[in-house]
């Protein structure tokens, strides 16, 4: 049985094994223009996946819901 599914949690692990690998130098020079740029939309993805996951359990009330309290 195949599971080709995706989730965050896998995106974290990608962006800690690229991490790790950085730091033990197993990027050769010209490719660590790519790694930093793959690194890089990691980063930015997990953190507006985690900014809307926050607001959305977070319970805030947006400025409509205060207008009809």
């Amino acid at each position: 049985m195949e599971n080709n599914d995706l989730t965050v949690n896998d995106l974290l692990q990608i962006q800690k094994i690229i991490d790790v690998a950085v730091q033990r130098g197993a990027f050769k020079a010209d490719e660590s223009r790519i790694v930093g740029e793959t690194y890089e939309k990691i980063a930015a993805f997990l953190q507006a996946f985690t900014t809307d996951d926050d607001m959305s359990s977070s319970g805030e009330t947006t400025e409509e819901d205060s207008q009809n309290d």
